[in-house]
């Protein structure tokens, strides 16, 4: 397995690798193919084949290749190695999370030979894989919305146990390692109130769940989404009538006594729709009066008042558009978006301007004129963490 194989490459490679990352791996062959024996898995029979002959098991050479009876090399004291392991596996999946804890505690010692805290006790160990849960854990903490049961970070290593099995944590797995700055490792909770381009399984807000591995990010985009608009004659589509159930939701999902940190708007395109052409004077006001709801609700229930973002609705491509429905979009946009800026000032409240970011060479970024595809889906949530990371 690829876990296996980065925990080999950590203690063999002599490529100065900057980082390895092993999520469920294999550290010790012997033990695994005892714990595949008494599942009854095929892993004990793929074993047998490659290390049996006659009925004759080879045991030194699943010794000799087992990670944990390797040498830590001195020159991995300049790479960074991160263990990721689900608390359920050796359970519902095939490798005990003991594989992961005792080579870790293996690479801690050797790292850290003085510091003795640094090491799971044996104790903590039977407590994890007995229960398959740690009480004490701090339910806030969580990769990719999974809680993490335990945690040990130190220079070069770390270690990972999050609620799960024998599985990697995608997307935020391509995140965690040291390549970039494109990512943001805090622990925020952030509140994003979009339309379809925020309701998609590929929209912005589940970009930013790549970038934010370690944030809460709790997303009320619906389709068809307006700023005021009953739009399609439905009053689900209209932010301002159901902006204190969203609130309402955003506060119960949170832990107790936890805030929200940012809340992110991305509304407005359908508020320029061609049926509602002749009422662009009313969405501007309409977002001023959702921005003091807003900040009522937030004085009404005792909470601290996160950093509120306007996202400036992207551009529309008139040749791709349906023109009964979107006709002349793109100006009316264009003027809505400027309304917005002049609105943020007197408000207090921020505003990114996505519109201009977007808009060159934008009929690469949408297939139907309205939707953006998935790469500018990134390209809007990169520039949404880029404002994060400068604005703590």
């Amino acid at each position: 397995g690829g876990g296996y194989a980065t925990l080999l490459a950590y203690m063999k490679l002599r490529f100065p690798a900057k980082s390895f990352n092993a999520w469920a791996p294999i550290s010790d062959l012997v033990s695994w193919y005892w714990e595949s024996k008494g599942r009854n898995s095929k892993y004990a029979n793929d074993i047998e084949q490659v290390a049996m002959t006659d009925g004759i098991m080879n045991w030194a050479e699943l010794f000799k290749r087992s990670p944990i009876n390797l040498s830590v090399p001195a020159q991995r004291k300049n790479a960074t190695l991160n263990i990721y392991a689900g608390i359920h596996d050796g359970y519902t999946g095939s490798v005990p999370i003991t594989h992961s804890i005792l080579f870790y505690n293996k690479v801690a010692a050797f790292l850290f030979p003085a510091k003795k805290d640094y090491i799971i006790p044996d104790s903590t160990i039977i407590s994890l894989v007995a229960k398959r849960r740690n009480p004490k854990a701090d339910t806030t903490y969580r990769l990719n919305n999974r809680i993490i049961h335990w945690q040990k970070q130190l220079p070069g290593l770390s270690f990972s146990l999050f609620e799960g099995g024998h599985e990697m944590l995608v997307p935020s797995a391509l995140v965690l390692p040291p390549i970039d700055e494109n990512k943001n490792m805090m622990q925020l909770n952030i509140l994003t109130i979009g339309d379809s381009n925020g309701e998609f399984d590929f929209g912005w807000p589940q970009q930013m769940r790549k970038l934010l591995p370690y944030s809460n990010i709790i997303n009320k985009s619906v389709s068809g989404n307006t700023v005021g608009f009953d739009n399609l004659e439905q009053v689900k589509l209209n932010t301002l009538k159901n902006i204190k159930q969203y609130l309402d939701d955003a506060y119960n999902q949170l832990p107790e006594g936890s805030d929200l940190n940012y809340i992110f708007l991305g509304i407005g395109t359908n508020d320029t729709k061609t049926i509602f052409k002749d009422r662009q004077k009313e969405v501007p006001s309409n977002m001023k009066t959702l921005l003091q709801l807003i900040k009522d609700y937030l004085k009404e229930h005792n909470k601290k008042i996160p950093r509120i973002c306007i996202i400036s609705p992207p551009p529309m491509d008139e040749t791709k558009i349906d023109q009964l429905k979107y006709g002349g979009g793109d100006e009316r946009i264009q003027h809505l978006n400027n309304s917005f800026k002049n609105l943020v000032i007197a408000d207090k409240v921020y505003f990114l301007d996505t519109y201009t970011l977007l808009k060159k060479d934008f009929e690469r970024k949408t297939n139907d004129g309205i939707h953006l595809n998935e790469s500018a889906q990134f390209e809007l949530a990169t520039y949404i963490l880029s404002y994060i990371n400068t604005n703590r």
